[in-house]
């Protein structure tokens, strides 16, 4: 017995601290930040924003995006749906992992430009993010956005990923 708790008493002296939080007012700023160059449009920035990591991806409603040049041209392909319609925040939450990785998520809703506007549907969902901080400060590395399947947003979808890559392919 005297054994077990001389052993025991050593693994604990000898285990790692737990890891610091990060910094959570820091990171909902980021959140705001990220969603407001969105919401404008301001591809440049939101790409500041966004890890280079090769692994880097987005995920829309099961179409996804993976590396850095498919995560710049999903983005480049949204400015028009920016003009649009911008994204409200409900809710968020943060779960720290470390003192450099969280996830967030975040309830959103969309909020018309021109509400006689019907050409875009009404929609809800939730944006998830895993953040990483870097050497340029905190930068998304995965996004993931599902949003409500109503059949008016599913048949708007359909429209704009058509879009997306006939856009795609003039660039070409």
């Amino acid at each position: 017995m005297n054994v077990m708790l001389l052993l025991l008493a050593s693994c604990a002296s000898v285990a790692a601290p737990p890891p610091s939080a990060p910094d959570l007012s820091e990171i909902r700023l980021f959140e705001t930040r990220y969603l407001q160059t969105v919401d404008e449009g301001n591809v440049a920035a939101q790409l500041e924003m966004v890890s280079h990591d090769p692994a880097v991806y987005s995920i829309l409603d099961g179409e996804v995006w993976l590396g850095w040049d498919a995560v710049k041209a999903q983005a480049e392909a949204y400015v028009p749906i920016s003009k649009l319609v911008g994204n409200a925040v409900d809710k968020i939450e943060i779960i720290p992992l470390n003192a450099d990785t969280a996830i967030v998520v975040l309830q959103v809703h969309s909020v018309k430009r021109d509400p006689a506007n019907t050409s875009f549907p009404d929609m809800s969902g939730f944006l998830t993010h895993v953040l990483r901080k870097e050497a340029k400060g905190w930068m998304v590395l995965h996004e993931h956005f599902s949003t409500s399947q109503t059949p008016e947003f599913i048949a708007w979808k359909a429209a704009l990923f058509e879009a997306q890559k006939q856009a795609a392919a003039e660039k070409k």
